[in-house]
């Protein structure tokens, strides 16, 4: 239990620490150079989704058993968050294209590791 806990501390620190530096690093430079909003927020969007990537793949990763149960779980978890930081301004569409990506990068590590064994 205490293991599981740990790995699911893990992933979210691991998209969340990154897309954090990186928005308060495009929030720095757009004081100081003259870049479109629109750019920044498309860059932010890019960056988020290879952190859920990366994240999604660790989380896939660290547990052997029952995946796509851990990856629905970590999916509701960052879907939950994303509502709480984003209340006011929340993008759908993106928020379902992001918790769908974890839940279907879990769902391919399944596949791939259960026709092998």
């Amino acid at each position: 239990m205490k293991q599981t806990i740990r790995i699911y501390i893990h992933t979210l620190l691991l998209f969340l620490i990154p897309f954090l530096l990186i928005s308060l690093i495009f929030a720095i430079l757009s004081q100081f150079i003259q870049i479109k909003p629109q750019f920044i927020t498309i860059l932010i969007q890019i960056i988020s989704y290879i952190t859920i990537i990366i994240s999604a793949l660790y989380h896939s990763s660290a547990f052997t058993s029952h995946r796509i149960l851990h990856c629905l779980i970590m999916s509701l978890i960052y879907a939950l968050i994303s509502i709480c930081l984003h209340f006011h301004h929340i993008k759908y569409l993106h928020l379902f294209m992001k918790s769908s990506l974890f839940t279907l990068i879990g769902l391919y590590k399944e596949f791939k590791y259960s026709k092998t064994s």
